[in-house]
C-alpha cells in the first residue's frame, strides 16, 4: 500500500514538474488580458494576423520587459514589474496560467501607460 502511495506522489510530482508553464505563456496570457481590454475583437483579430503590426510589437516588447516567471518547480507565478516594483499577478500550474485579482490593478496601470 505504502509503495502505491509513493508512486502516486511521485508521479503527481512528475507531471507538475513537466506540466509547469514556460516564460512565454506567462506572458501571452497576460498580452491576451491586456489586449482583451484595450481594443476590440475586429481589432485582435486583425493584430493577430498581422503579426508585423507595430502597435501589437511595441505592446509586446514592453510587456516582455514587464512580465517575468518566478519558477518554484512544481508551479509557477507571473510578476509584473510596476513602478519599480514586483507584483504577483497570476499562477502557473498544469500547463495553465491563471491570473489573480492583481492583475486588475496592472491591467489599470498598463493601459494608462500605453
Amino acid at each position: 500500500m505504502k509503495n502505491k502511495v509513493f508512486l502516486f506522489l511521485a508521479a503527481l510530482v512528475l507531471i507538475l514538474i513537466v506540466s509547469n508553464p514556460q516564460t512565454e505563456k506567462h506572458q501571452e496570457k497576460v498580452r491576451t488580458e491586456l489586449f482583451s481590454v484595450l481594443y476590440s475583437s475586429s481589432q485582435r483579430s486583425n493584430f493577430e494576423k498581422n503579426k508585423s503590426n507595430p502597435q501589437m510589437s511595441f505592446i509586446s516588447n514592453a510587456l516582455s520587459k514587464a512580465i517575468s516567471r518566478k519558477n518554484y518547480g512544481l508551479f509557477s507565478v507571473t510578476k509584473a514589474a510596476v513602478g519599480g516594483e514586483s507584483k504577483t499577478i497570476g499562477v502557473g500550474l498544469l500547463g495553465a496560467v491563471i491570473l489573480t485579482e492583481d492583475m486588475n490593478n496592472f491591467k489599470n496601470e498598463k493601459i494608462n501607460y500605453f
